[in-house]
């Protein structure tokens, strides 16, 4: 196939909203040449048109390649694929590439883009796709002749329908498998049961499901975006329950361009169709459809492109060389992508960084990365298989051991275990498909294509008939007849028809023990769930749009939202940086999860910006070492201290550290050290909630009053909430500072006195002041307080002054008083 620099083939663009005919127009045109080729968006788009023309030519005349499947035969006239795996080698009269207006999509765009550029047929090369991507075209190809198809029937909104009351033939649109399987348990309780289609499922499960759907066994479809592609359904309804979804770096809303591709899969040829929205999607704006009803979206501005010209003679050189400059302005190069973040991951390997020093076993390195991620398992265990691959690959010079792929596939080889469980291995199973497709990598290809294909039928055939069971067929033990209506009152009750059988609190479901057993509990729950993911997620949106003001925090660090507890504070990162723990059942998930996390952890953020902002802003301020220090440990202590644990860093505060620390309300007392605008009751609470959070302790009540009984608290809860303790006694920080002073004054106040001005009985006083480090010098009905490094110097001066000087009994005495010991 011949480049845009070589002598051009005829070049034509089909172009028009769905409905149009456009894919069926470009499959004609091939036929009349005596051979051609053709790229699809999908594997399951490939597959599809696969098999038609295999019905209407034969399977001899037909390739079928892609990253998993390839069917050759020995002189084929025509070659579908999926654009990925279209084979640049191979010369034909035509060649056409399907919905290239995804040329501008980040994770896969630069591939469109490449045969955009680079392939051709002999005859004619064709483009099918949005009209968006119009103006790119006419700039890149001055001659291309434009084919513009107008929609067989008219797309129109009819707006917001709950669940239960969408038209028969609809499809429900969601983004994640956590969404379509929640969706599809509801729909099956509710209105009898639901296909499925994911991106996630072989083309054998997806078949299995839509001709379900095709034949009527079911009425509801519920389906990821991967039905936008052309996939052909008599859908009358499309109802979109999402319009945000997650594109490989972020989640995101749809443009209008991409749900009218999903809305446009709504009425077929003649038939008009409908689209709106369900479920927490309650409008879509007017612009919106009017750009979908209309087909008139804005023009693409660019295309992704990533240089396919490697240069393999050095690590380095390849990682430069995949990070070339688009050569015009109208490309924008992807800054990461699966393939590339594999490449460094494994190059940070020192054996094979080693082993990737010539260029063939380094070309070896790049085509494993290029194995596809399709568990989308994490990363960690996708490079390390990665690895495991490629060392087996430079130990077997370019073959993997026998002993190893079939250790990996046995363990795949399991029809056993949930739906889940099944995609899993349906997945991995995929990777190993992909690897047999290699074929150079296996000493022998055909057999592990043939073996991997079989588990992946069976996979497959147990992944449908689990889908079906779980959405469509009937509970055993239940009248058939009788289809159990559960839903959620306006006062929390869960009601399974009209029995109550719990509350749902929040995210949390309480069951009802008083509640009619009539049938098992498990039953209920498996009953219950649907309607408890259904109100959670409405619950979900709620809370995202809520004022901040409705959500409280009660004494326990649990957080309150329409009186029922959502989460709780517990141990995070750093003492200042707690983690809210979720308090939901598992009904609550993805996208929905995520939301309810993030919406607790912003509040308690803006609750703690709020309520202790000194000690957040505390770490902010630039000072010198010494200062530095002293905040780093006032904001550890949750702004109280010992002096004494600080004082070569007090000694060494410059004059502007004192200053600084000043204005943000720190205090250096002769005993303590601390912030004094953290009295409010609420920064109080915050403190003795972080300090419980952050030891693993039940939140301690925020301390009332100057002095109360420390125990049973440990020092350090005292510590965090601004209290000092003594003999038993927890004392505020500024009480103790200011009485420190009337220790000193002459006359001394009467010990009741200064008993009241600590929050103290008059008892209580002396063993206090031991605690303070001040002794009680009694002499001549005169009190004195002194501290206990002056003591001895008092002692001394007292004994010089006394005439005659005092016996061993009388001195005695005198410093047992002095050491406040009677």
């Amino acid at each position: 196939m011949r480049g845009m620099n070589q002598p051009s083939s005829k070049l034509t663009a089909i172009l028009g909203p769905t409905n149009t005919g456009k894919t069926y127009l470009a499959i004609e045109k091939m036929l009349q040449y005596a051979s051609g080729m053709m790229g699809f968006p999908l594997r399951l788009l490939a597959r599809e048109n696969y098999d038609r023309l295999c019905d209407k030519l034969g399977a001899q005349h037909v390739a079928l390649i892609t990253g998993e499947e390839r069917h050759v035969p020995p002189n084929p006239k025509y070659w579908i694929c999926t654009v990925e795996a279209m084979p640049s080698e191979r010369e034909v009269d035509y060649v056409a590439v399907d919905e290239i207006q995804l040329a501008a999509d980040y994770e896969r765009g630069y591939h469109f883009t490449e045969k955009l550029l680079n392939v051709r047929g002999k005859v004619e090369t064709v483009f099918i796709g949005a009209e968006t991507i119009k103006p790119i075209l006419q700039k890149l190809f001055p001659d291309i002749e434009i084919i513009t198809r107008e929609r067989f029937s008219k797309l129109s909104y009819s707006g917001y329908k709950k669940l239960t009351r969408l038209p028969k033939r609809s499809a429900i649109i969601a983004f994640s498998s956590e969404d379509v399987y929640r969706i599809a348990e509801l729909v099956r309780q509710r209105l009898g049961g639901a296909a499925v289609v994911l991106g996630a499922l072989s083309p054998r499960t997806r078949n299995a499901q839509v001709a379900m759907y095709q034949a009527g066994e079911v009425d509801f479809l519920v389906a990821t975006d991967a039905i936008g592609m052309g996939l052909n359904m008599n859908i009358d309804h499309i109802a979109f329950a999402r319009t945000s979804k997650f594109d490989g770096r972020m989640v995101r809303h749809l443009t209008a361009a991409e749900m009218a591709q999903i809305a446009g899969r709504a009425g077929r040829h003649t038939a008009d169709g409908t689209f709106g929205c369900t479920e927490v999607v309650e409008s879509l704006s007017d612009e919106l459809v009017q750009a979908v009803e209309n087909h008139t979206f804005p023009a693409l501005s660019y295309l992704m492109w990533r240089n396919s010209a490697l240069d393999f003679s050095s690590p380095w050189k390849l990682l430069h060389s995949l990070e070339m400059k688009p050569p015009k302005e109208m490309f924008f190069r992807p800054q990461t992508s699966e393939d590339r973040e594999a490449l460094l991951a494994l190059l940070q390997d020192g054996d094979i960084a080693d082993k990737a020093r010539h260029s063939d076993t380094l070309k070896m390195l790049w085509d494993v990365c290029l194995i596809p991620d399709f568990e989308k398992i994490l990363s960690e265990t996708y490079v390390r298989f990665l690895k495991q691959t490629f060392l087996h690959l430079c130990d077997g010079d370019g073959i993997l051991p026998e002993e190893w792929v079939d250790e990996q596939v046995q363990r795949i080889d399991r029809i056993d275990g949930d739906i889940d469980a099944l995609t899993t291995r349906l997945g991995r199973i995929r990777t190993w498909t992909y690897i047999a497709n290699r074929g150079q990598w296996l000493a022998d290809p055909l057999g592990w294509r043939k073996r991997t294909r079989q588990i992946e039928d069976r996979l497959s055939d147990a992944l449908h008939d689990k889908l079906t069971e779980r959405f469509v067929e009937k509970r055993a033990g239940l009248n058939p007849k009788a289809r159990m209506f559960c839903h959620v009152q306006a006062d929390h009750s869960v009601m399974i028809d009209n029995q109550r059988v719990g509350w749902l609190n929040g995210f949390s479901f309480n069951p009802d023990h008083q509640a009619k057993n009539f049938f098992e509990v498990r039953e209920v729950m498996r009953t219950i769930r649907p309607a408890l993911q259904h109100e959670s997620l409405v619950r979900a949106a709620k809370l995202a749009r809520d004022d901040s003001a409705t959500i409280t925090l009660n004494t326990k660090g649990e957080l309150v939202w329409e009186k029922a507890i959502i989460g709780k504070i517990c141990k995070g990162s750093a003492l200042l940086k707690p983690f809210v723990e979720l308090s939901a059942g598992d009904w609550l998930l993805g996208d929905a999860r995520q939301m309810v996390e993030r919406r607790l952890h912003a509040w308690v953020i803006e609750w703690l910006q709020r309520v202790i902002s000194p000690l957040l802003l505390l770490s902010q301020k630039v000072l010198s070492p010494a200062g530095r220090g002293i905040a780093f440990q006032l904001v550890e202590s949750l702004g109280c201290m010992q002096r004494e644990d600080v004082k070569d860093l007090v000694h060494d505060l410059t004059k502007d550290d004192r200053i600084a620390l000043g204005a943000m309300g720190v205090h250096m007392g002769s005993v303590l050290v601390w912030i004094d605008r953290l009295w409010t009751p609420e920064a109080m609470r915050a403190r003795a909630l972080l300090w419980a959070a952050w030891n693993g302790q039940p939140t301690p009540p925020p301390p009332q009053g100057k002095s109360i009984p420390s125990s049973p608290l440990p020092k350090g809860a005292w510590h965090a909430m601004g209290y000092s303790v003594f003999a038993g006694r927890a004392v505020r920080a500024d009480i103790v500072e200011e009485f420190i002073p009337l220790l000193h004054q002459n006359p001394v106040p009467p010990a009741h006195n200064l008993a009241k001005n600590i929050g103290l009985s008059e008892n209580d006083l002396p063993a206090v002041l031991r605690a303070l480090g001040y002794s009680i010098l009694k002499r001549h009905d005169q009190v004195r307080y002194i501290k206990r490094s002056e003591e001895k110097i008092i002692v001394e001066k007292t004994k010089k002054s006394e005439k005659p000087s005092l016996d061993p009994t009388q001195a005695a005495d005198f410093l047992n008083t002095l050491w406040g010991h009677k």
